[in-house]
Order: structure tokens, then C-alpha cells, then sequence
């Protein structure tokens, strides 16, 4: 039994403790380093890719353009955009771009699709990371995890958060 847990000095224990929370909190920071090395997708209304001969390309939609408005209404994320295309097949919809500084026209018509929703073959932009700067954002967003987890659990204890939000 001398090499029970209890039997340990204090720098084994607490070593073994804190193993697990610290393997926990670098896979975290591994499996983050991966997506922003992929690519995180942009939630402004940025073309990033044009499908050849899709809707996009028809139209004169090009990769970096800015979406400015459609029918009047502004676009101001990406996900307002991808509402109105998939609404709108089969229909011509007027729509303004940012390119290189300048503001351009163009008419475009969504494409219907055997599920009846309006596509053009465009894809948002993506921000891709460096390898360093990647590492540096992954570990930003574990300690802001890390963080936010503590201090609403400080915040139950404290009462100032409600156990409410709780969830999962």
C-alpha cells in the first residue's frame, strides 16, 4: 500500500490532480489551433468563392466583393444574405457590391434547387491563420472559455448569476 495515492507526497497528489484539467485545456487549445488553421468562416457578407458558371459567376459576383444591399434592403451578415437567396429562386434581384473601393450594380438570379431553395454557388470569405497565429488564437479563445467558466460559477456562488443558466 505504499504506493497508494494517499501515501504519495503532496508534489505527486497535486501533480495527478492537475494533470487532467491541464491535458483538458491543451487539447483544447490543439483542437483550436486546427480550425483556425483551416479557416473560420466570416460573418460579414464577403464573398469568398464563386462557383464556376454557378448563379455568382452569371451574374459578375467576384471573390473579395463586398455585399452592400439587395433589393434595396442592406445586407449586413453573411446569414442575411444566405436568407434571401434561399428565398428568392428563380428571381431577378437587383444587388450592390463593394469592389476594390468601387460601388457596382449587378442583377443576379438564384438558382432553384430540387429542394426549392434559391443557391448561386458562392461561398463566404474565410479568415485563415498563420501557424504562430493560430496558436496565439487558440489559446486566446481557451483563456476566454476558461475565464467566462469561472466567473459564472463564482457568479452562483456569489448569487449574482442565476443557476438557471445552467444547461447541457
Amino acid at each position: 500500500l505504499d504506493s497508494a495515492f494517499n501515501r504519495k507526497p503532496l508534489s505527486s497528489r497535486v501533480a495527478i490532480v492537475a494533470a487532467g484539467p491541464l491535458a483538458n485545456l491543451l487539447f483544447a487549445v490543439l483542437v483550436y489551433w486546427l480550425v483556425f488553421i483551416m479557416g473560420v468562416p466570416s460573418l460579414q457578407p464577403i464573398i469568398g468563392a464563386v462557383e464556376s458558371g454557378a448563379a455568382a459567376d452569371r451574374a459578375g459576383l467576384q471573390q473579395s466583393d463586398i455585399l452592400l444591399s439587395a433589393e434595396g434592403k442592406s445586407i449586413d451578415t453573411w446569414q442575411d444574405w444566405v436568407e434571401l437567396i434561399h428565398n428568392k429562386a428563380d428571381q431577378e434581384l437587383a444587388v450592390t457590391v463593394e469592389r476594390d473601393g468601387q460601388v457596382i450594380a449587378l442583377t443576379i438570379k438564384p438558382d432553384k434547387t430540387e429542394q426549392g431553395i434559391g443557391r448561386i454557388g458562392a461561398a463566404v470569405d474565410s479568415t485563415h491563420y498563420s501557424v504562430i497565429g493560430a496558436l496565439n488564437r487558440s489559446i486566446e479563445q481557451v483563456w476566454w472559455f476558461s475565464t467566462a467558466t469561472l466567473k459564472s460559477l463564482a457568479g452562483m456562488v456569489t448569487g449574482s448569476v442565476s443557476s438557471d443558466n445552467l444547461a447541457g
